[in-house]
């Protein structure tokens, strides 16, 4: 057992026994005994039951300290014995190092405290890596802090070294782990089975457990003491009002007690010479009786007398005995209800001490309790308005949250016209490389068209040089045919020949120069026409190409008039060989034809290729123009949701002056509240002073009254005295008046000795 409960014990045994004490013992008053054997009883009891409690004490004491020392067969025993109680394990436990990984001890904290630790949380395979057990052992040990910490309401003082256990192997500090996890059991909400587990275990391990949890429990009451440090103190200011003057009282109580033990013995030792005397003369009385004389019946009249008088004075005894006995009982009555009165006295200063208590506590913490006041009384007072202001703070709730929403939606809408801006940027700048590069598309396609125009008049002009050549063909066909013709005719025809010859050559000068007009003509206006060289060049070459025709053909013409003059002079035999020239050249004509062809083709595959770059361009400027057509829809619509912000935000705006307006009334509100509240404080301030000078009048009552009942006790233990003497009188045989003078007297029990001498003799 512990201290606390020894304390218990005695105040428990004090309480039953003494009843009438006029001493304190542990802040319990008690009253007086019926006798002065009681007393000595009593205190006997109170010093055998201290001299066992200091021996309990030291034997716990011994016993607590050894505890940490026990052997390791001792503690596997306790912890194999009480584990073995959980059920199925994940490994078996045969000595206390099995212990150190924490895997086992995991299993059995979850199964104590399931709702403060989980065994998942611990590592399995730390059977070789300290960290890890260590980690596993601070895991358990904080669940351990917060089931103490949480459902007892103090945190353990038992720190436990788990580095210590995994380093060094220190069994001592496993044994603290072990201690508090056993305290758990015992005060875990399922303690009945662990208790009843440990009840059906050896004698040994329940003799080890029960040392523990002794030492636990006194731990935990030693922790619980120092929480309920306000109730103790009550009781210690309570037992304070009692025991500060207990050591004087016991003082002045331990002298009259003496006193009146040396009176007892004075009057017990008269008392018991006055019994000698009348043993005595009764013997004489005896010894008298068997002669009657008149000496005798003289003696008999004079006892006849004194025994009236006896009887007179004993009936003025029993009836100042009886007046006596009432006012005892008057007394008793009266001690009753001052202990009534005092008792009610004391629940009213343990109140008024409760109450100082709580006073400091809540000077302590004011603030918060007047913040929290100011809330309770706001709403008590205010509760219509607060509805009111609840109904509108709903209302402008939903109007925010829908301006929220709005503000939200526009928020989005506005990140979307941002992206929005910024896809009409580049749209912006794609439309504009889009329009530059139609504008080139144009100035390209008008170019093309220019070029197309010319290269269809080339084509024309080309196909009319083909008539022409054709026609040319066919007059040289004409004229070769003549020439044969003419051959015939060799010198008569001559003159005549040379003079067409001339004429030939007069008509392909005048054609010739008729195509280099045209083809100078159209070169110039293909040049201020056309705006790119490329063309020019090409148009230079076939210029340069029909030029060559040209001096190919004035050459031929060249040599053809020689040819006829030579035909002229030598007289006639061209014949076959210019037959063969002319076919040469006319073949080259047909091959020049079939390249003019060949050009023709490529001209035509160009216009082609134009075209379809033209078609593209179109295609171009259709997706330009719908894209141009998108943007300004987009911009239409950032126009729409800017509009839409700046309404929203009107709307805002609107809200938060409602909203400021709503707060500036709740303030003054608030601060009319608070104003209230600070009068009620300073009311309950004085109401406190009030009940503060109640109670010193209080506990000035209650001293008096203290005072009172022991002047009160002291009366009592006098008339109680007095009473044991007029009993113990009362006792001593009386003479029968009814019957002769001369009948045996019974005799004083014990061997004649008073009831105090028996109590002394007793004691000793």
């Amino acid at each position: 057992m512990c201290p606390d409960a020894d304390e218990a014990v005695t105040d428990q045994l004090l309480a039953n026994s003494l009843r009438s004490l006029p001493i304190l013992n542990h802040g319990k008053s008690f009253v007086m005994p019926n006798s002065l054997s009681e007393v000595t009883q009593t205190q006997d009891l109170v010093t055998h039951h201290r001299v066992v409690t200091k021996k309990n004490e030291l034997t716990i004491s011994s016993e607590i300290d050894g505890l940490l020392h026990l052997n390791d067969c001792v503690w596997l025993n306790y912890d194999s014995s009480d584990i073995s109680t959980f059920g199925s394990l994940s490994k078996p436990c045969t000595k206390l190092s099995d212990l150190n990984d924490g895997i086992i001890l995991s299993e059995v904290v979850e199964h104590i405290i399931p709702h403060y630790f989980d065994s998942s949380s611990i590592k399995k395979e730390a059977e070789n890596n300290d960290f890890l057990k260590i980690s596993n052992l601070k895991k358990i040990n904080t669940a351990l802090d917060e089931f103490f910490q949480n459902e007892l309401g103090f945190s353990s003082e038992v720190e436990v070294d788990t580095a210590a256990i995994i380093r060094d192997g220190n069994e001592a500090e496993l044994v603290k782990l072990l201690q508090l996890i056993l305290g758990t059991a015992i005060e875990c909400e399922n303690k009945v089975e662990y208790i009843q587990s440990i009840m059906q275990l050896d004698a040994a391990s329940q003799r080890v457990l029960m040392d523990v949890i002794q030492e636990v429990m006194a731990l935990h009451q030693k922790q619980r003491g120092n929480i309920s440090h306000d109730r103790t103190m009550d009781t210690t200011s309570r037992s304070d009002i009692h025991t500060g003057p207990s050591s004087a009282d016991y003082e002045k109580l331990q002298h009259e007690y003496s006193s009146l033990a040396a009176e007892n013995a004075q009057l017990s030792s008269e008392k018991e010479a006055l019994v000698v005397m009348m043993t005595e003369m009764e013997n004489q009385m005896n010894q008298l009786t068997a002669q009657p004389t008149v000496v005798e019946k003289k003696n008999d009249v004079d006892s006849a007398e004194v025994i009236s008088k006896k009887n007179a004075e004993n009936e003025k005894l029993l009836i100042h005995n009886h007046s006596l006995q009432q006012e005892l009982e008057e007394r008793e009555n009266l001690i009753v209800e001052m202990k009534k009165r005092q008792d009610e006295l004391m629940r009213q200063a343990s109140d008024a001490r409760s109450l100082r208590d709580e006073v400091d506590l809540l000077r302590e913490k004011a603030a918060s309790v007047e913040e929290l006041e100011d809330r309770l009384k706001k709403v008590k007072k205010k509760a219509d308005a607060v509805d009111d202001l609840k109904k509108q703070l709903k209302a402008v709730e939903e109007q925010s949250e829908l301006y929220l929403k709005r503000s939200l939606d526009l928020e989005e809408s506005a990140k979307k016209a941002t992206s929005y801006k910024t896809q009409v940027d580049t749209y912006k700048e794609q439309n504009v490389n889009l329009t530059a590069e139609i504008n080139s598309l144009k100035l390209s396609e008008e170019k093309k068209d220019k070029q197309l125009q010319s290269l269809q008049m080339q084509v024309n002009q080309h196909n009319e040089q083909t008539k022409r050549r054709q026609s040319t063909i066919e007059s040289l066909q004409k004229e070769v045919e003549h020439l044969r013709q003419s051959s015939e005719e060799k010198l008569m025809e001559s003159h005549i020949s040379g003079n067409d010859s001339m004429m030939i050559g007069g008509v392909t000068d005048l054609n010739v120069k008729e195509k280099l007009i045209r083809l100078e003509a159209e070169n110039n206006r293909l040049k201020e026409g056309a705006g790119g060289a490329e063309q020019v060049v090409q148009l230079e070459n076939k210029i340069d190409d029909l030029q060559r025709l040209v001096n190919k053909y004035s050459k031929h013409n060249e040599e053809l008039k020689q040819r006829l003059a030579e035909q002229n002079d030598a007289g006639g035999e061209v014949n076959s060989a210019e037959v063969s020239e002319l076919r040469a050249s006319l073949s080259v004509l047909t091959q020049e034809q079939t390249a003019l062809q060949q050009t023709m083709v490529r001209l035509e595959a160009e216009n082609r290729r134009i075209a379809e770059d033209n078609n593209v361009l179109l295609r171009e400027k259709q997706k330009t123009e719908e894209t141009m057509t998108q943007l300004k829809s987009a911009q239409d619509e950032v126009k729409t949701l800017q509009a839409e912000k700046v309404k929203l935000e009107g709307y805002l705006r609107t809200a938060k002056n409602m909203i400021k307006t709503e707060r500036t009334k709740v303030d003054g509100e608030v601060e009319k509240v608070q104003k209230k509240n600070e009068e009620n404080i300073v009311a309950l301030k004085a109401q406190l002073k009030e009940k503060e000078t109640l109670l010193a009048l209080k506990e000035q009552a209650i001293e008096e009254s203290r005072k009172a009942s022991l002047h009160e006790q002291k009366l009592m233990s006098t008339a109680v005295y007095e009473l044991g003497l007029e009993l113990q009188r009362l006792r001593v045989p009386k003479p029968d008046i009814g019957t002769s003078p001369r009948t045996e007297a019974t005799p004083p029990p014990s061997g004649g000795q008073s009831l105090l001498a028996q109590k002394r003799s007793g004691k000793k």
